[in-house]
């Protein structure tokens, strides 16, 4: 089992408009697409799409917090909530006709650490020594960063590995906690300017990612070329096709190769952190690995 968990989750709506998209305008969006959104869901789906069991953890509120929970549900992912006083949130992202990406966050209800402290039980109480764990994006307001150490480090001992997806503070944070591997972009990566650690896997954009494992030089995964409709959520299908391959017992080597056609795949698709399985097999035999001599050591 992977348990994927959304410490700040959402229901995400993506609207697409025709042509170039201006503020203080209006336009009539040509599709819509709404989802069980923040990073961890958006990872326990591809996850799912993928065939491996898991199970979404967060933290849920108000009217929202059911929708976004029974979309979960309806859609086979099984769901570990704690309840929250306020409305989960919903964010927005417009994708114009020239592909330019805005997004609209909600920083999401107020949360207080004894919430988080009993979803942290409750997960404690059914994890297992094969199971893998997922802590990704943002924290709502009301938490503070303390929380990264104390989750990995109670998770840590109690299942196979801790897999992280921050930024910021969040990353700085997670990083001093020791989990089995960070997945930050490259920005959110040079903001933090942290030194020796791994193993890391740093995202790049269209040159793939940057693999640096727990010895020895730093590796580039060089992504397929794909038509890109949408980037948002890449980094999300890049954890969830990592945490898979691990899971399936592919080892490093294997598990990155999965991961970055799972992100090559899901930039392919309007929606966000979709995937196609039978593209991602296809796209498989073109993900190469070579040394990166041009990064330094961390």
């Amino acid at each position: 089992m992977i348990w994927a968990v959304t410490f700040n989750p959402s229901r995400d709506m993506t609207f697409y408009v025709e042509g170039s998209w201006h503020p203080a305008t209006i336009c009539t969006a040509r599709s819509v697409y709404a989802r069980a959104g923040g990073k961890g869901n958006n990872v326990a789906r591809v996850i799912h799409e993928l065939g491996y069991p898991v199970t979404a953890v967060g933290v849920y509120g108000g009217p929202t917090g059911e929708v976004v929970q029974k979309a979960l549900e309806s859609s086979g992912i099984p769901v570990l909530a704690e309840i929250a006083l306020g409305d989960t949130r919903t964010c927005l992202t417009i994708v114009d006709g020239d592909g330019r990406v805005t997004e609209i966050r909600d920083p999401g209800p107020s949360v207080d650490s004894a919430t988080v402290e009993r979803l942290l039980d409750q997960l404690l109480s059914v994890v297992g020594p094969g199971d893998w764990v997922t802590l990704s994006g943002s924290l709502p307001p009301g938490l503070g960063v303390e929380i990264w150490p104390r989750w990995i480090g109670a998770l840590r001992a109690r299942c196979r590995g801790v897999l992280v997806d921050t930024s910021g503070a969040n990353l700085s944070a997670a990083a001093e906690a020791k989990p089995l591997v960070l997945l930050p972009n490259r920005a959110e990566w040079e903001e933090v300017q942290l030194a020796d650690i791994r193993p890391l896997l740093i995202t790049d954009g269209e040159l793939g990612a940057l693999w640096y494992p727990p010895e020895g030089p730093p590796w580039r995964i060089r992504s397929p070329k794909v038509p890109v409709k949408n980037t948002v959520g890449a980094g999300d299908a890049l954890l969830g096709g990592l945490v898979t391959g691990l899971g399936q017992g592919y080892g490093w080597d294997g598990a990155l190769r999965l991961a970055v056609a799972v992100a090559a795949s899901s930039v392919t698709s309007p929606a966000v952190a979709d995937i196609d399985r039978h593209l991602i097999e296809a796209l498989l035999p073109q993900v190469t690995m070579e040394l990166e001599p041009s990064a330094t050591s961390r």
